[in-house]
């Protein structure tokens, strides 16, 4: 038998299978259509080429900025090197005993500073960035109320007379010798009071121990100069300066004072002085022989960290010496003193660029209370008869000061 075919299910039948095949037409399109989309076209193409043109060029133009830049650099600090200002050497000169008395005032107010030193002498310490003298006398305008009896040789001279060293240019003097105190405190109060007035620097002594102790202190191109200044012929106990007491730096070596300049001459170099200068009183009158005791002072003051070590007080010239790479003169003798004639020199030192100290000196022949320098033949006796008295040094005919091999 048969089976019959119900015409409903036949329609139904038909309407499944004509969706199924319209659904499944619309899905082939929406395919096609995305695949298309998804595909680059020739203006995709295009815009990425241009793209990554653009990406080259920025990169292109990022590295020439760079490049730029670095050469603007470069060519700024050429510019820099080649605009900076040339180094300025920091020259400095000091001499020995210095007293300015009657007659150098007198010839002074005759012939101005000519008449009492040579041209070139007048123009080293004016040009000098630092320079220094011993001052070895009292400026006072007082009488001989408060002279000190203990010898037969005193210095004094009116105040007025203290325009002579300051128109030469000095900058600081010491006063720690055994003449600054020949009239008492009060001779060394006015004779401070003197050089204050006419824009001196002193070291060495001071109203008070701490003032004595403290250096003078010159920054010159970027360089920094210490002078400090101390005394070991000392006539009278009384003399030294005190926490509360006028007096003067002493430097005996058993004592207390010994061991602040010392420590001092090191705080200095560690808070970066290129240049720290002693000024030191010591040594025999008259001798030249340099004592054992001159030896061990200046050893110690060169331990501590002293550049340069100046010795006066023996009214001659003796020997001198190059000590762990220090410069130490033990005696210069009279610069301007007394009315014979006597040899005596100018130690300049210069400070280079790069801090090292180059020292030289200048011969000079005193008498009849003026002074000027000397050459040829005179400046190499001088030069000869310091260096027959030194310890390890040479001193070339330009006077430059070199350590003997």
């Amino acid at each position: 038998m048969k089976s019959r075919i119900n015409k409903s299910t036949i329609i139904k039948t038909v309407i499944i299978t004509v969706t199924a095949l319209i659904l499944m037409l619309i899905v082939a399109y929406l395919g096609g259509t995305v695949q298309r989309d998804l595909a680059p076209t020739s203006d995709d193409l295009c815009a990425d080429s241009e793209t990554n043109e653009n990406v080259k060029e920025t990169t292109s133009k990022r590295e020439n900025k760079e490049s730029s830049i670095d050469k603007e650099t470069s060519t700024k600090k050429e510019i820099e090197e080649t605009t900076k200002p040339l180094y300025q050497p920091v020259s400095m000169a000091f001499v020995g005993d210095v007293y300015i008395g009657d007659k150098a005032w007198n010839s002074y107010n005759t012939n101005g500073l000519l008449g009492i030193f040579s041209p070139n002498i007048i123009s080293i310490f004016k040009e000098s960035s630092v320079s220094g003298i011993n001052h070895e006398y009292v400026a006072s305008d007082a009488g001989d109320e408060h002279k000190v009896d203990y010898e037969k040789w005193y210095y004094k001279s009116p105040t007025a007379y203290e325009k002579i060293i300051s128109e030469l240019g000095i900058d600081v003097v010491t006063l720690a010798n055994n003449h600054t105190m020949d009239y008492g405190e009060e001779g060394l109060i006015d004779t401070m009071n003197a050089l204050n007035s006419v824009g001196v620097d002193y070291v060495g002594v001071g109203n008070n121990l701490e003032e004595a102790l403290s250096p003078a202190i010159y920054e010159v191109s970027g360089k920094k100069v210490a002078v400090l200044a101390a005394n070991r012929v000392v006539p009278r106990v009384d003399w030294y300066a005190g926490p509360a007491k006028v007096g003067q730096l002493t430097t005996y070596e058993s004592t207390d004072r010994y061991l602040m300049i010392k420590a001092e001459i090191t705080r200095l170099k560690s808070a970066g002085v290129q240049a720290v200068v002693v000024l030191v009183h010591f040594g025999e009158n008259k001798d030249t022989t340099i004592q054992d005791y001159q030896y061990n002072v200046a050893h110690g003051y060169a331990d501590a960290g002293a550049d340069l070590i100046i010795g006066c007080h023996s009214h001659t010239l003796q020997g001198a010496e190059i000590y762990n790479e220090k410069y130490i003169f033990y005696g210069i003798g009279n610069f301007l003193f007394e009315n014979y004639a006597v040899d005596t020199v100018m130690v300049q030192a210069t400070i280079e660029e790069d801090d090292t100290l180059t020292v030289g000196l200048i011969p000079c022949k005193s008498q009849n209370y003026a002074t000027k320098d000397v050459s040829g033949q005179e400046a190499n006796d001088i030069f000869k008869q310091i260096m027959d008295m030194s310890v390890n040094i040479l001193i070339n005919s330009d006077g430059q000061v070199v350590e003997k091999n």
